[in-house]
């Protein structure tokens, strides 16, 4: 028995119901809505799944839906010779959302059908705007992957274009969803009903029974024998371990996204499937979407964890083609307990359509089989202008979690727990708060990439000038003038408060650093310990060091000092509202 794949079989019922449908109901209760999920040749039962039990029961209820499409789907088993012209084709319909099934209806006889062709001249050849993608995948469409639009190859002699059938008018459906507690079964009748529309016998080429042939047993289709067979190739799997949940930094704008993807990891395919991460470049996605896996391995070992980017998925694929290995890609990726795809965007190409087909029968697939799918993405599914619409809507079916650019505070976290990191290789590592602050600042409307290969930068430039423990804005600003643009406001730091005071009271910086404690000196100094803590929010211990302080009790008591002040005295207020100004002003 020869292997059809069941999903080129499928291709046409999208393509012959859509001529008689309305486009509406077409779209939303047949090609978003169903898919098929296996074949029995010795029943002649077509088994199909919903993603939806409303939707299921929708085809259900409506007689010129249901007639339709059970009319379509036989006339396209008796035309490929699946079944004989008085046997029946049973179809089975399954909700994935509740798992409740129901049979559509029973076949029948068609009671017109095309002349069979003279003698001597082959059966026309059903008309489809899809390729069949089977083992017999030719090396013309996989060119047409890299950009061919249907021209002829030089040699090459191209067939004459199918005429376009005529279209009836479009079937006037009850769109109202029926609701039903249990499946319906539908009464099967004798005869097919024409008030849904009348359906163009051009559409179908004449069955086996018509040429006076008996159907073919080498033709009904079956699933892949090997289909059973437990070995997953995972050698493209990408999964990087130091992407993991305890080094993701948590934080306001990506709060929701790390508790759908921790969910998942702790409960695969039961809440959030196909869980949808966007983001704009370098928020963290792919380090969220690599955490899930790693996980998942780490507490269930035995499953089978694929991740792989959208660009080695096309390459994979078209390399299948031009090899005749497109069983084992699919088993590649169909087999999978856990498929991860980064920056699932890229297939949306039409160069490629035959990947978009490719990946929607292998979403379909796993959907089906309750694995989990996961995908990250700058784009979110209604903004990607050239995917099909049939991705799109179960891209966007399970959950979408975007990441928003981190706050300063977050993006301060990150630094402090990669400085953390790095202690490890440079243990005399020393980067202090207003440092920190300052990059925050500087990259706060770039990407988290960006940060950090700026603080690569420093650490590697300070190394090699051996002041790993002495760190400065001033220095920092040095060792990333190629990074920072030099139209850069002055950050707002220690360094940068004390100067500003010195200047304010006209006394050199080094006076306010002193030890003197007349009042000339020791008013303004404790002014800007206040203001460190008041502005930078500084500890205490950090501002005494600072300002060549050994007790940190020094910067505490200037600053209750200078609060009970401003709390008491009018002009203590107006002189620090005026300084506080000043400052905000120029940082």
């Amino acid at each position: 028995m020869s292997t059809i794949d069941i999903n080129s079989f499928w291709n046409q019922v999208l393509n012959d119901t859509k001529k008689v449908l309305a486009d509406v109901v077409w779209e939303q209760m047949i090609q978003q809505a169903l898919f098929p999920t296996g074949f029995d040749p010795t029943k002649a039962v077509l088994q199909l799944a919903a993603m939806q039990k409303y939707k299921m029961d929708f085809i259900l209820g409506n007689a010129q839906l249901s007639t339709t499409l059970q009319q379509i789907i036989t006339n396209l088993a008796l035309k490929n010779g699946f079944i004989g012209e008085d046997e029946s084709i049973h179809v089975i319909i399954t909700a994935i959302d509740t798992n409740q099934s129901a049979e559509l209806i029973a076949a029948y006889p068609l009671t017109a059908a095309p002349t069979a062709p003279a003698a001597g001249e082959d059966a026309p050849k059903p008309a489809s705007d899809d390729v069949p993608y089977g083992e017999d995948y030719t090396e013309t469409y996989a060119d047409n992957l890299y950009g061919r639009t249907g021209e002829p190859l030089p040699g090459e002699v191209m067939p004459p274009a199918a005429p376009e059938p005529k279209r009836p008018a479009p079937a006037n459906l009850n769109l109202n969803r029926p609701v039903y507690t249990d499946p319906i079964l539908i009464d099967r009748p004798t005869a097919p009903t024409d008030d849904y529309g009348t359906l163009d016998e051009g559409l179908f080429a004449p069955t086996y029974a018509q040429q006076g042939k008996k159907p073919n047993q080498d033709s009904l289709i079956t699933l892949p024998e090997d289909t059973l067979k437990p070995d997953i190739d995972l050698s493209d799997s990408t999964l990087n371990p130091s992407f993991t949940f305890e080094s993701f930094v948590q934080g306001g704008s990506n709060q929701l996204a790390y508790a759908a993807a921790l969910a998942v990891a702790e409960r695969p395919a039961e809440r959030y499937n196909p869980l949808f991460i966007y983001g704009q470049s370098g928020l963290g996605k792919t380090h969220l979407m690599h955490a899930i896996g790693n996980r998942l391995l780490e507490t269930h070992p035995s499953l089978k964890v694929m991740c792989i980017t959208s660009e080695n998925f096309l390459n994979l694929f078209v390399e299948s083609i031009r090899s005749k290995q497109n069983t084992a890609f699919r088993n590649k990726f169909r087999r999978v307990d856990i498929l991860l795809v980064d920056d699932i965007q890229f297939i949306q190409d039409k160069r490629y359509t035959g990947t978009q087909m490719e990946f929607f029968h292998t979403f379909n697939d796993l959907m089906t089989g309750a694995k989990q799918i996961i995908l990250t993405s700058d784009t979110l599914p209604k903004d990607m202008d050239q995917m099909e619409d049939r991705l799109k809507t179960r891209f966007a079916s399970g959950m979408v979690v975007t990441i928003d650019p981190p706050n300063p505070e977050m993006l301060e976290a990150i630094l402090k727990s990669t400085i953390d990191r790095e202690r490890v290789k440079y243990p005399s590592l020393q980067v202090p708060n207003e440092v920190i602050r300052y990059l925050g600042k500087q990259f706060n409307k770039r990407s988290i990439r960006d940060l950090q290969g700026a603080l690569n930068s420093l650490i590697m430039s300070a190394d090699v000038d051996h002041r790993l423990d002495a760190i400065d804005v001033e220095y920092t600003r040095q060792a990333l003038r190629d990074l920072i643009p030099d139209d850069e406001e002055p950050a707002l730091s220690i360094h940068y408060i004390q100067t500003f005071i010195a200047n304010f009271f006209q006394i050199k910086r080094d006076a306010l650093l002193s030890q003197k404690r007349n009042k000339q000196y020791a008013y303004p100094r404790q002014i800007a310990m206040y203001l460190c803590r008041e502005l930078l929010n500084e500890s205490y211990p950090g501002i005494s060091n600072a300002f060549g302080k050994k007790d940190h009790t020094t910067a505490l008591h200037a600053y209750e000092k200078i609060s009970k002040e401003i709390e008491e005295n009018k002009d203590s207020r107006r002189l620090i509202d005026e300084i506080t100004g000043k400052l905000k002003g120029q940082s």
